[in-house]
């Protein structure tokens, strides 16, 4: 998985669009100030999700949007984002031809959880997704962002000519999270098997605030038990003396309780009885119910076959007529005959119909009074159960009443008082508790925590194949001292000829940064551990601005020259360059080149193409 930087260009509603492509292996923008070079390098940064606008220079002022065109582990992709900011645009697979391409929306924000993020998006195609890296010395690990790797494959014109080590960022809170990340891409081995420790400043908030709640939940303790005795073993001791009182007065209440126990059980009876009652007239009511509907229709039934036999009446007592159509009279017509014999037949099938429907009528009558007669029976007995279970609860209420009167107020006023002694005894158990608990956490406080031993990943032994691939490009170069390449792990940068990398001339110590940087790349590529698989260097070969340092911070040109013909004919990655001064005209027909003239009249102005 591997990233290649295609083009970029801007675009604007009533502008000519700007665009520069870049190709692989090596692409070269040269020009002098002013022409758009670190623009184009911070939309570069920008659309790679960096949170920093680019600068808003005055050819920019009419364009509005930022597209990228880059492969992605094989396919070409386009990014858009606004000049103003927020989410990007992001087109997976402009490879179909068709021009009508899906579109999604990637947040700035990076969430390891989710992919709709241009971080997570970056990752995956760098091989890096799902890494984490620890944060501090105490083994704390967060998920791995793209901007961490970006600092190692962009590398700006202040950065290049740094003295510090390449794979810091310079600020002292992010150093842990920067050797994590270089050890990371140099082993290929993230940080989360690591089991993490308590910080000290961790530690030592959170047992503060431990200990100041601890305080106040045992002073709120205290003032809820009250009045009365407040320590454990005092109120157990009340409470033990209480209990043989509570105990002489409970053998003061004589209850017969052979009758008590009778009526008992008489009452489970009779509530038994009374529940089978109620039942069977629930369900004698619901019978009553379906047969007086099915009453209904048969007393429907049989009107409707009175009304229909009479209706036969009625049609046999009309008088014969000749056929108004035909002239014929009924008994000239041949079905005649055919005709009185159906309704024969038919007033018999009614007439026997309606005599079963009688006689259903009749059994159904019958059964309804059966359940009637029934369900009013068992009302009766439903109301002599309930009467009786009402003289079983007076009795019973009786005997308690009678039984109990004497002591009663007595083992009340008892067990009042164990109930409060018994809420007195839970609280000082919870103050005891929360007292130990104290004494621990200050026990706690007054103990430094250790820090775990935790190996680095940058040493010696790690970086020699580091090493080894900046040496042979320093060597190609044709860099002084660039046959002796060592890694100084307490200062995390390199000595370059027995000189540390900080200590040399400008020139000479951003030829030396961007070897590492593409020696990284170079490295990972060719023992297939993650990287995005491209770096962007400003000014590697012509860094000095204004005064000069001497003769040693200016590269000689022949290490300018190697610097372009080994990356031009490279194999392992693509390298993109911003130069103040052209490369010689012997490697210019074999890369991607762009030169920004500043002149209208001579080649390319700028990156944009207006002035003003």
């Amino acid at each position: 998985m591997t990233i290649e930087l295609l083009s970029l260009s801007v675009n604007g509603p009533n502008a000519e669009t700007a665009v520069v492509t870049f190709g692989s292996p090596l692409t070269v923008i040269s020009g002098s100030s002013g022409t758009g070079k670190s623009h184009v390098f911070q939309c570069i940064e920008y659309m790679l999700g960096g949170k920093d606008i680019p600068e808003r220079i005055e050819e920019s002022k009419p364009y509005d949007l930022i597209s990228m065109d880059l492969v992605l582990s094989g396919v070409r992709a386009r990014l858009e984002r606004s000049f103003l900011g927020g989410r990007f645009s992001f087109f997976p697979a402009l490879n179909d031809g068709t021009g009508e391409h899906e579109k999604e929306t990637l947040k700035t924000k990076n969430d390891p959880n989710r992919i709709d993020n241009i971080s997570q998006l970056l990752l995956t195609h760098s091989g890096l997704k799902d890494k984490s890296v620890r944060v501090n010395a105490w083994g704390k690990l967060r998920p791995l962002s793209f901007s961490e790797v970006r600092k190692l494959i962009l590398v700006d014109e202040e950065r290049i000519i740094r003295r510090g080590s390449v794979f810091l960022r310079g600020q002292r809170q992010d150093e842990t999270v920067d050797k994590s990340v270089a050890g990371l891409l140099i082993t290929g081995i993230d940080d989360s098997t690591i089991v993490a420790v308590e910080g000290r400043a961790e530690r030592d908030s959170r047992l503060k605030a431990e200990s100041s709640l601890l305080e106040e939940l045992t002073a709120e303790s205290r003032e809820l038990i009250g009045k009365g005795p407040t320590e454990l073993k005092e109120i157990e001791e009340q409470l033990e003396r209480l209990s043989n009182s509570i105990d002489e007065a409970t053998k003061t209440v004589s209850v017969t309780q052979a009758e008590i126990s009778e009526l008992e059980a008489d009452r489970q009876r009779a509530w038994a009885k009374l529940r089978e009652v109620r039942s069977r007239r629930a369900f004698l009511a619901t019978q009553v119910e379906r047969f007086s509907l099915l009453q209904d229709f048969y007393s429907s039934d049989r009107a409707r076959l009175l009304a229909v036999l009479e209706a036969e009446g009625e049609v046999r007592s009309l008088d014969e007529a000749d056929c108004p159509v035909c002239g014929r009279s009924p008994s000239e017509t041949p079905s005649t005959m055919m005709i009185e014999e159906t309704l024969d037949s038919f007033t018999e099938a009614c007439k026997s119909e309606l005599k079963k429907i009688r006689i259903q009528e009749t059994d159904l009558a019958a059964t309804i009074k059966t359940l009637s007669d029934e369900e009013g029976s068992l009302a009766i007995e439903e109301a002599a159960l309930g009467g009786r279970l009402g003289g079983i609860d007076k009795r019973m209420s009786f005997l308690l009443e009678q039984q109990q009167r004497s002591s009663r107020d007595e083992l009340q006023s008892l067990l009042s008082v164990r109930a409060d002694l018994l809420r007195q005894k839970v609280i000082a158990e919870e103050v005891a508790r929360l007292s130990e608990r104290q004494e621990k956490t200050a026990a706690l406080r007054k103990k430094k925590p250790t820090k775990p031993a935790l190996a680095e990943k940058l040493d010696v032994k790690t970086t020699v194949g580091l090493c080894d691939e900046v040496r042979e490009l320093l060597t190609t170069w044709k860099f002084p001292g660039g046959d002796s390449v060592l890694f100084d792990p307490e200062k995390l940068d390199f000595v370059i000829g027995r000189r540390n990398r900080g200590s040399l001339g400008k020139g000479y110590r951003a030829v030396a940064y961007s070897a590492v940087t593409i020696g990284l790349m170079r490295y990972c590529l060719k023992n297939k551990l993650p990287h995005p698989g491209f770096v962007v260097l400003d000014t590697p070969l012509n860094p000095l601005k204004g005064r000069e340092e001497g003769t040693e911070g200016i590269v000689n040109e022949e290490t300018k020259l190697e610097f372009y013909r080994s990356l031009a004919s490279s194999n392992l990655g693509q390298v993109v360059v911003f130069e103040n001064v052209d490369p010689q005209s012997a490697v210019q027909e074999e890369i991607e080149y762009h030169h920004f003239s500043q002149n209208a009249e001579i080649g390319r102005y700028g990156f944009y193409p207006t002035i003003g």
